[in-house]
């Protein structure tokens, strides 16, 4: 736990520091009766003073106890709602990452064609499972995360689509990367006596990328969002309904628990 955190959870004095303040303040007491007491017959002006000094400290602790603990209070609430917006902005912003990561590579790889660019973005959302993970670390563990418990199944929900895209990956890449490679080959030989009119139909196939496309995971990734949104109920694709649908309904959660923080 940081210096800052132990700051926000300490509600108030140690035991140590009260006892010895309340020590303080009944010595001071004490000898103010004492000395009012003593001084009373011979010294009546002395015993005023010590019985100024006998008021003045006590109402003095009172009050300014009192103050002092006001004070406390507010700058440890402001400083834990401060923690908390700044927890809930996070998660917000770690979720958007993730979101900005698979689209980015979905464009890639539609554009790209290649097994080539899917190991590179699907080894790029090896990290976004991780920010997953950690995501869901602290929505058990961490107290401020209480105010948005209930983005929990939907971080899940997300990252288990995350996970069947990643565990085709793990067992399709190396078959599709050999024929990426035998294919650049071909590409490579054609291109060297290339056809008079320079026509792209005399090239090779994409076998690779036919391949990829005919995986049921990545196939259903690459499926246009609009075209998806459009079908009817149930119909739709596992991205949108196990991805963007929890994205947007744990984004929508999130932002309002963070206007009702700062608001608050």
């Amino acid at each position: 736990m940081s210096e800052s955190d132990l700051r926000v959870g300490r509600t108030g004095f140690t035991v140590a520091e009260m006892s010895l303040m309340v020590g303080l303040l009944v010595f001071g007491l004490v000898v103010s009766v004492v000395g009012t007491v003593l001084a009373y017959d011979r010294y009546p002006e002395i015993a005023k003073l010590f019985a100024a000094a006998g008021i003045t400290l006590l109402f003095g602790a009172i009050f300014g106890g009192v103050v002092k603990l006001l004070i406390d209070n507010f700058d440890r609430r402001r400083a834990q709602r401060a923690a908390q917006v700044d927890f809930i902005a996070k998660v917000l912003a770690d979720l958007k990452g993730v979101h900005d990561r698979l689209d980015r590579g979905r464009t890639l790889m539609k554009a790209k064609q290649s097994a080539k660019s899917y190991g590179e973005e699907m080894t790029g959302f090896l990290g976004s499972s991780v920010v997953f993970k950690g995501v869901g670390r602290a929505l058990r563990t961490d107290k401020r995360s209480e105010p948005i418990q209930a983005v929990i199944p939907q971080v899940e929900l997300m990252n288990g689509y995350l996970r069947t895209l990643l565990d085709e990956f793990e067992l399709e890449y190396k078959k599709t990367s050999l024929t990426q490679s035998m294919f650049e080959a071909h590409t490579a030989r054609a291109m060297q006596s290339p056809p008079p009119d320079y026509s792209l139909d005399a090239l090779q196939k994409n076998q690779p990328w036919e391949r990829l496309k005919a995986l049921p995971q990545l196939e259903d990734f690459l499926r246009p969002v609009a075209v998806a949104e459009e079908g009817s109920p149930g119909q739709g694709s596992n991205y949108v309904e196990k991805f963007l649908n929890p994205l947007n309904a744990a984004s929508k959660t999130l932002r309002r628990a963070l206007l009702e923080e700062v608001s608050s």
